[in-house]
């Protein structure tokens, strides 16, 4: 990602919308729970679901030091379509909160099979997130490749018209119409570029609240081919440890809505 001076200046006095649901705890911890709203790239807003330990967070103290946050309710409608979604239609939080509050008026039966259900699991969504040019794009390519459904999240090499996170979420949920429920979707998120002057956006919200990463890091100095093929040798393992905290996370939040 590059400089981005214009959204720090945009969320000095920002207010997100911070919708909040039950709090939920985890072996003696207490896991926040909410819908935020944050402004997308042309500062519209674009919500997504906040998952974090109360301990670790550092998001809402800052909101509230430099102008607050909009504390909004969780109507009944939007709680049972949120339900909907996630247990007739088992489709993942992130695209739940999407299709519930970004999305509202998107007819659901879209994500319907034959029949009318859905059968499996909710489908695994796990991010590549890292440092730009560390081979996020590279391994992604890799797994489509293998079979493995790849989902761009990045905004400046996607090629897209639109840079919007939205864009990208309507990107994610096309995966998912017709009944189409895959074990595993990746997410190549956009690189994190090493700049104490550029904010953090919409898009490392999504990576450090939203959806379970997968982190890549390197060494500068040591070559990319070494780096990569270290990244594969322990892909399995990194790829096991993601599906126990998204299994983790998809039932915190199946709590947080009352389901």
């Amino acid at each position: 990602m590059t400089e981005n001076k214009d959204l720090g200046e945009f969320l000095i006095g920002f207010r997100p919308e911070v919708v909040k649901l039950a709090d939920v705890t985890v072996v003696g911890e207490t896991v926040c729970n909410e819908v935020l709203g944050f402004p997308d790239r042309d500062l519209t807003i674009t919500c997504v679901p906040r998952t974090y330990r109360e301990i670790d967070d550092g998001v809402g103290p800052w909101f509230r030091e430099h102008g607050g946050v909009k504390e909004l309710e969780l109507n009944q409608k939007q709680r049972e379509r949120m339900v909907g979604c996630i247990d007739r239609l088992k489709l993942p939080p992130i695209v739940a909160v999407h299709l519930t509050f970004n999305e509202p008026e998107r007819d659901l039966s879209e994500f319907e099979g034959e029949s009318g259900n859905v059968e499996g699991e909710i489908p695994m969504l796990v991010g590549l997130y890292g440092e730009a040019g560390v081979g996020k794009t590279t391994i992604a390519k890799k797994m489509v490749e293998d079979g493995i459904i790849v989902v761009d999240f990045d905004p400046f090499s996607s090629g897209a018209a639109d840079k919007n996170l939205k864009a990208a979420l309507n990107r994610l949920t096309g995966v998912f119409l017709g009944g189409n429920r895959p074990e595993l979707v990746l997410i190549d998120m956009p690189g994190v570029v090493d700049d104490k002057d550029r904010y953090l956006d919409i898009y490392d919200m999504v990576a450090m609240y939203s959806i379970q990463c997968i982190f890549l890091d390197r060494e500068r100095s040591r070559p990319f081919g070494e780096a990569l093929g270290s990244y594969m040798a322990d892909w399995e393992d990194s790829l096991a440890k993601a599906r126990v905290n998204v299994r983790e996370g998809d039932a915190i939040f199946r709590q947080a809505i009352g389901w």
